[in-house]
């Protein structure tokens, strides 16, 4: 949200002790003065990321049940799917989220 990054090189394996079974990358991650997308309030955004990421493995309909009366109504107004999992939306589908949840 604060930040445009993007990958540098990789790091084999053998530059560590003892060498990890993944592959390293160096990321350079530059500081925007503004936020990539409008959230809406930011505190609202926090709430969305964390209900979306705290359980990885659920439908978003559900982890945003905890901060939203209205669930359906939220997916009917953004437009998303709330069968899909956290980890796929888009930056901008979660500010979409956000910004709905803000008003």
């Amino acid at each position: 949200l604060w930040a445009v990054t993007s990958h540098a090189f990789d790091v084999p394996a053998q530059a560590f002790h003892p060498a990890p079974k993944v592959q390293s990358s160096v990321v350079v991650m530059e500081s925007l003065a503004e936020p990539t997308v409008d959230v809406g309030d930011p505190k609202v955004f926090k709430s969305v990321v964390r209900a979306l990421f705290g359980q990885r493995r659920k439908m978003v309909r559900k982890s945003l049940k905890s901060i939203c009366s209205d669930v359906g109504e939220l997916f009917l107004e953004t437009g998303l799917d709330g069968r899909r999992r956290g980890e796929t939306f888009s930056l901008d589908e979660i500010a979409r989220l956000s910004r709905a949840l803000s008003r």
